[in-house]
């Protein structure tokens, strides 16, 4: 009997689906979803698909989609791994913001103290008039009050850097169509 074809099932995804729809290649995918390896995202195991293909629902893939831009901020595999686990796991939903609200802003906020430390803190928003438009201006007083708190809690800050979430989501759900 042959081996049935890897096709995952609906609202789940292989490593090469994801490796398609993220951009990546799919061994550092996989690396970054090993135990031995980074161990930064947890994949289900398919128990019909013979060889026990791993999948990886929506969340997966926007936590998945995300990691090359913290890499690049500066951040290690121990944050990242921190952030994925103490975040509400809602935040890495890909269809809800967006049915809730088309306009919706979603950024991670990464925060360097003046030792260069990092630290992480999630802004959620929403854009005046869509996501080529203006950010809304309660987004930006949460803003300004994420970088006081932190500069009146660590006494100084060598800086920061904003990865802009939910446009990510948007290409992930353009591709995934």
């Amino acid at each position: 009997m042959g081996r049935p074809p890897e096709r995952a099932p609906r609202g789940l995804f292989t490593l090469a689906d994801a490796a398609r729809i993220i951009g990546e290649p799919r061994d550092r995918l996989a690396y970054w979803c090993a135990q031995a390896g980074a161990n930064l995202v947890t994949p289900q195991v398919a128990p019909g698909i013979q060889g026990g293909s791993r999948l990886l629902s929506e969340r997966d893939l926007a936590k998945l989609a995300v990691i090359p831009k913290l890499l690049q901020a500066g951040i290690g595999h121990t944050l990242i791994a921190n952030m994925f686990t103490k975040a509400n796991q809602a935040w890495w939903d890909l269809s809800t913001a967006r049915d809730q609200n088309p306009d919706w802003l979603e950024w991670i906020v990464l925060l360097l103290d003046s030792h260069f430390r990092p630290t992480w803190r999630l802004l959620l928003g929403v854009y005046e008039q869509g996501p080529s438009s203006r950010i809304g201006e309660g987004a930006l007083k949460s803003f300004e009050g994420i970088l006081n708190g932190f500069m009146f809690h660590h006494g100084g800050m060598a800086g920061f850097h904003v990865v802009e979430l939910s446009n990510l989501k948007r290409a992930l759900l353009e591709r995934m169509k």
